[in-house]
């Protein structure tokens, strides 16, 4: 069931495995993520805006606060603290987040 999309990705929740993934539009068979939990899912999105610099903390905290996502945080020390200059190490850098609060659960390509 999509819940919302951001150009060609789309999250979603499937009912069948009972969590939520993210895949693009233009090849669906390759997920990104699975999360088992809401968490995950809220947490990419709070990266996303971590980075936007029009963002305020102030407001970033109030969304945090209206996902009821715990690790805002562990979210800020964690990416403060880490090497994330290129694609692949942001990459490795968010697997190891969501798989130190719980949320990962099966890694895409």
């Amino acid at each position: 069931m999509p819940i919302w999309e951001e150009g060609i990705v789309v999250t979603a929740y499937d009912r069948i495995r009972e969590g939520f993934v993210r895949f693009s539009l233009e090849s669906p068979e390759a997920e990104r993520f699975f999360y088992s939990h809401f968490n995950g899912i809220a947490a990419e999105m709070l990266i996303v805006m971590l980075e936007d610099e029009d963002i305020t903390e102030e407001v970033l905290d109030e969304i945090a606060k209206l996902f009821a996502f715990p690790y805002m945080g562990y979210l800020r020390e964690s990416y403060d603290a880490s090497n994330h200059q290129t694609y692949l190490e942001h990459k490795r850098w968010t697997k190891e987040f969501m798989l130190a609060i719980g949320a990962l659960t099966v890694s895409g390509s």
